[in-house]
């Protein structure tokens, strides 16, 4: 699952070009792989606290930083 994600990000971004929409799908794609490596490879599924809340904090942390980014430019870019 984590390969098809991976590949299908990679053929996005290659043809998005400065499209909002394509960027915005590649940055989910990685959010839910990171999702999916921290719960299941990591084996924190089922555990609590502080750790699993800032492993998950932190993919989301970066992803609405670029997705903040594609915006701005999108809005700042010249038609």
């Amino acid at each position: 699952m984590a390969s098809v994600l991976a590949v299908g990000g990679a053929i996005t971004a290659a043809l998005s070009g400065n499209m909002l929409v394509p960027i915005a799908i590649v940055l989910v794609a990685a959010l839910a792989k990171a999702r999916i490596v921290i719960l299941d490879f990591m084996g924190l599924r089922r555990a609590g606290g502080a750790l699993r809340f800032a492993l998950v904090a932190w993919p989301i942390t970066f992803v609405l930083l670029a997705l903040s980014r594609t915006i701005l430019v999108a809005i700042a870019a010249p038609v």
